[in-house]
Formats: C-alpha cells, sequence, structure tokens
C-alpha cells in the first residue's frame, strides 16, 4: 500500500465476526459482548503491530 499509493489513510468502517443468531437475547444483553470486543482488540493490536498507525 505504501509503495503503490504512497501511504493512504485507511480507515478501518466494519469487521464483522461470526456466530449464531439467537433471536431470543435480549438487547441489553447483546450488547454486552465480550467475546466481539476481545476478536476486535486483537485485529487492531496485530494491525499495529504491524506498522499500521
Amino acid at each position: 500500500m505504501n509503495k503503490n499509493y504512497r501511504n493512504p489513510i485507511i480507515y478501518i468502517t466494519e469487521n464483522g465476526i461470526t456466530e449464531p443468531k439467537d433471536n431470543k437475547r435480549a438487547l441489553d444483553a447483546a450488547l454486552k459482548d465480550p467475546h466481539r470486543i476481545e476478536n476486535n482488540l486483537r485485529h487492531l493490536y496485530w494491525a499495529m503491530k504491524n506498522g499500521v498507525n
């Protein structure tokens, strides 16, 4: 990216994770989602460790 596009600004706008659909789970329970939070943190950590600023 740096070589071909002269270090462009990149915005991460979506980072998904698969999980089974659960229509019985209430919204407040769905918002408490440590699995998804940990997944996003791991992706960001990996990107920054590999030079993404």
